[in-house]
């Protein structure tokens, strides 16, 4: 690593890279004690530059990933930043090979928010359907879910428990869906009590902070438990599919929130149900338009 990290150096990296790789991992895990210990910023930036030379680009949420990954490595202090920042690093290159073309994919985003408005569906129907009714089915799983998590306001502590999760799971990032699932349920409350746009869509960005992991967890394990517990078509899966109907409303819908997730998820504090009209018109407007062509 040390090697690689010197030729990157050498290479001189353009200005503006640098810049935009630091200013990531400045807000990388905002308000975490630990992200303020001496010379922490440096090896999460040296990583992350080492790995965008290398790839020859720089994929937003590898600072997070990098800082979560140094976290575990130093093992609360007993292994020397130094080491840490090295198997942080090698940590980082093999997990981004797995995943970088998922969180870089708008197509693979859109496959996973409508997988988690399917389970959303079987589970909860009328959670789902509330969502669906305000234009947000898509965007809770395209904000939160960004780079596994790292990003969602989760403490850093307890990504690193979800994470223990997903990469022990023989399915790897199957269980990043019911994260999801598990934590939209366990939101179910306070989105059903407040119904109005703008509140429910500051609890969905508020829930990573808010929410009990161990209750999530427990939640995610046993939605998991009754996904495995039926083989690939079952004729009787539980709980019982919904028909597919919304299939091609959700997809228009994901196409409007992955144009607008930036603006309207930066500024949902403060302009509420104003800024979200768009998805809820846009969901109305396909919505009426799937009923009138149903048979």
């Amino acid at each position: 690593y040390r090697e690689l990290h010197s030729r990157m150096l050498a290479s001189s990296p353009e200005a503006s890279l640098r810049a935009e790789v630091e200013a990531d991992a400045r807000v990388a895990w905002r308000g975490e004690a630990f992200m303020v210990r001496p010379n922490l910023m440096d090896a999460v930036v040296a990583i992350a530059m080492t790995h965008t030379w290398r790839c020859s680009q720089f994929v937003r949420g590898s600072c997070e990933m990098a800082a979560l990954l140094v976290f575990v490595m130093t093992c609360d202090g007993l292994v020397e930043l130094a080491d840490a920042e090295a198997d942080a690093y090698w940590y980082l290159s093999q997990l981004m090979a797995e995943v970088q073309d998922t969180i870089m994919d708008d197509i693979s985003a859109s496959k996973q928010a409508h997988r988690v408005h399917e389970l959303l569906r079987a589970y909860d129907p009328p959670l789902a359907d509330l969502l669906a009714e305000h234009g947000l089915s898509a965007l809770p799983t395209l904000r939160l879910a960004t780079a596994l998590f790292t990003r969602a306001g989760f403490s850093l502590a307890d990504c690193v428990r979800m994470w223990d999760t997903i990469l022990a799971d023989p399915r790897r990032f199957d269980a990043c869906d019911y994260f999801m699932v598990a934590l939209l349920l366990l939101t179910r409350g306070d989105l059903l009590e407040n119904q109005n746009m703008g509140t429910m869509a500051e609890k969905l960005l508020a829930a990573p902070q808010v929410v009990d992991l161990n209750k999530l967890l427990r939640a995610a394990y046993a939605v998991c438990a009754f996904e495995r517990r039926c083989l690939e078509d079952c004729a009787t899966p539980w709980p019982p599919r919904p028909m597919q109907s919304n299939a091609e409303a959700l997809e228009e819908v994901v196409g409007v929130a992955q144009q607008h997730l930036t603006f309207l998820w930066g500024r949902v504090s403060t302009v509420g149900a104003q800024a979200w009209e768009v998805g809820r018109a846009a969901a109305k407007e396909t919505a009426e338009k799937v009923a009138a062509e149903a048979p």
